[in-house]
């Protein structure tokens, strides 16, 4: 059976966002003490493809959307509509 190993030594999510063809939606809580904010902005700021950001303010860890829920939705839905486009390339990986 094959496995996938992917360490954090091997992968780097800054290195796959410069060379990244899709668009990449961000979302962040201000309050996140699992993962600090500041790795969004440097990733955010790192992605070479259309992109959006939403930091959601005294949002911990995986709770941006319970914290604001309509913001985040409508992030989502404002972001598909911009980008489900079927004439839009899909990039191979």
């Amino acid at each position: 059976m094959n496995m996938l190993h992917a360490g954090s030594d091997k992968y780097s999510t800054l290195d796959a966002l410069k060379s990244s063809k899709v668009p990449v939606l961000f979302i962040h809580g201000s309050d996140d003490r699992f993962v600090p904010v500041e790795m969004t902005y440097r990733n955010y700021k790192a992605c070479v493809s259309p992109k959006k950001l939403l930091i959601v303010p005294g949002a911990d860890h995986g709770m941006s959307y319970y914290i604001s829920k309509d913001e985040y939705e409508k992030s989502i839905t404002d972001f598909w509509n911009m980008y489900d486009n079927l004439s839009m390339p899909i990039s191979k990986v």
